[in-house]
């Protein structure tokens, strides 16, 4: 999965880091080039440690945990296969029908890569705006961690939002 999904992260990176940086400058009133400088930095590290970090863990679990969708019978409802693409979304077996399930597994990869995000750009952002600036405002470690998520939240909501249309897409195609 990390394969198919990491071109289009970096391809995301500049968009995503204009967005947070734009969250972070209303959250936090610092100024854009702050705010564009942090979020870069905070993104791309997040990006080369954090995403791949979280598929690995992720993969780890997958083989380590007893997570089987099959039934008894040896068949497997439709939710049933959903299900196991979601809990083993970061390694996809071929199929002939994996297009749907490639857009579910990334839903899925989501919510640790998003945990992952938050913990490492909380971190780099921590050490990068704890101040004063010039005009006497105080950031915290604990308003900038809270700045942090939510400008993840609104990134990785809208990331979701593009798997969701990508799926939507996936399922109208497959049925032609």
């Amino acid at each position: 999965m990390i394969a198919l999904t990491f071109p289009a992260m970096v391809v995301l990176l500049v968009p995503i880091v204009l967005l947070e940086a734009w969250v972070l400058r209303k959250w936090l009133s610092i100024g854009a080039r702050t705010a564009i400088k942090a979020s870069f930095l905070a993104n791309a590290a997040s990006t080369i440690v954090g995403v791949p970090g979280a598929w690995a863990v992720v993969l780890i679990l997958e083989f380590v945990l007893p997570l089987s969708a099959r039934s008894v019978d040896g068949t497997r409802s439709p939710l049933e296969v959903a299900f196991s693409v979601l809990v083993r979304s970061a390694w996809i077996a071929p199929t002939r029908d994996t297009a749907w399930m490639i857009p579910v597994a990334v839903l899925g990869l989501l919510v640790p890569t998003y945990l992952a995000s938050v913990l490492i750009e909380g971190l780099i952002m921590d050490h990068m705006l704890t101040s004063s600036d010039q005009e006497g405002v105080t950031r915290t470690d604990r308003n900038i961690r809270l700045a942090v998520w939510k400008a993840n939240l609104v990134s990785y909501g809208l990331l979701a939002l593009m798997a969701l249309g990508w799926l939507l897409v996936s399922l109208l195609n497959q049925r032609r």
